[in-house]
């Protein structure tokens, strides 16, 4: 696919394979990257003849989108070529929305308070896959502010494309996008942490905890198993240290399962003098058995936190009616 290359290389592919002009080949990047066009024969700049070796020699993706917008979010559905299934939503905002991507068809790490994790994992999406939701955001918008890997999916266990999306997408002739916008979020992959430093991309890193004990951390997060909380503390602490990039802890709170106050407590002692940032998500409908905490206790967790001066934050959820909140990627409207 065309969008699997970066400026570089499709330019190489054009020339070579097409037959371009190297000059050419580089208006065909801009068209695409600068002003999200993915139709060949708006392509102005090009002859009809060097337009219609492209669709044959260089195609778009080629995906049956089904939209469900609401006031504050708008989710994607799109069905690939191969038939499977994956799902974007972009985030409304007064200033410029934020883009929720997905990484891979399903989730293999089944953890109990996402839905996604029911699907299992068929495959990893491709760089072009991953650059296509992103395009698809930016011409439906006019522009995204940041972009999230929170979406279907671990990116870290599909980290060759995600990182190769990332370098294409900071392309200064193309999007630009800064890696100060871009957060990729992952279940505990440690190794996959170490990768990520050691590529120096500058991204931003989340962490999904959601308890601060091996012992229920495993009943919520079956990857806690093979790399254990302190393991994963351990890496993020280097990230943020060797990065400069502040790593954000997310934490689904469920009732009455990791809002407690004996497990606030021991949420404080594993994360004091970290500097980490503490994301509170309040837990959003699934299949599952588990509820949401009353806001009064919502609030409590924030203000422990905070009182033993641990930065808190409580995210507003978006796209609830629609399915498109976090932990609610199924391909279903419930």
């Amino acid at each position: 696919m065309i969008l699997d290359f970066s400026l570089e290389e499709m330019t190489r592919f054009l020339v070579d394979k097409v037959g371009l002009k190297a000059f050419k080949a580089r208006m065909v990047f801009e068209w695409i990257y600068q002003k999200a066009i993915l139709d060949y024969d708006q392509m102005t700049s090009l002859h009809q003849s060097e337009r219609d070796l492209l669709k044959e020699k260089a195609p778009f993706p080629t995906w049956t989108i089904t939209e469900h917008p609401t006031k504050d979010s708008n989710k994607l559905t799109a069905i690939t070529e191969d038939g499977s299934c994956i799902e974007l939503v972009i985030l409304k905002s007064k200033a410029a929305p934020t883009l929720c991507v997905s990484s891979q068809v399903g989730c293999a790490l089944k953890c109990a308070f996402c839905e996604t994790g029911i699907l299992g994992a068929a495959r990893n999406l491709t760089t072009s896959e991953i650059i296509y939701q992103v395009l698809l955001a930016e011409k439906k918008t006019g522009g995204i502010g940041n972009i999230v890997l929170m979406g279907m999916g671990e990116p870290l266990l599909n980290l060759d494309n995600v990182l190769k999306a990332i370098s294409i997408l900071h392309e200064p002739s193309g999007l630009n996008i800064s890696p100060r916008r871009i957060t990729l979020s992952t279940a505990g992959i440690v190794p996959g942490i170490e990768t990520l430093l050691a590529a120096n991309l500058g991204i931003n890193l989340a962490i999904s905890l959601n308890a601060p004990t091996d012992e229920l951390r495993e009943t919520l997060m079956p990857i806690n198993k093979t790399y254990p909380i302190a393991s994963l503390i351990r890496a993020a602490k280097s990230y943020q240290e060797k990065s400069g990039r502040r790593v954000t802890v997310e934490y689904v709170l469920l009732r009455e399962i990791n809002d407690t106050p004996q497990i606030i407590r021991s949420l404080i002692a594993l994360l004091r003098r970290t500097g980490f940032h503490v994301n509170l998500i309040p837990y959003n409908p699934t299949s599952g058995d588990y509820k949401r905490p009353t806001l009064e206790r919502i609030n409590w967790v924030q203000g422990q936190l905070e009182a033993s001066h641990i930065n808190a934050t409580i995210r507003q959820s978006k796209g609830i009616d629609v399915s498109g909140a976090c932990g609610m990627l199924s391909s279903v409207i419930k």
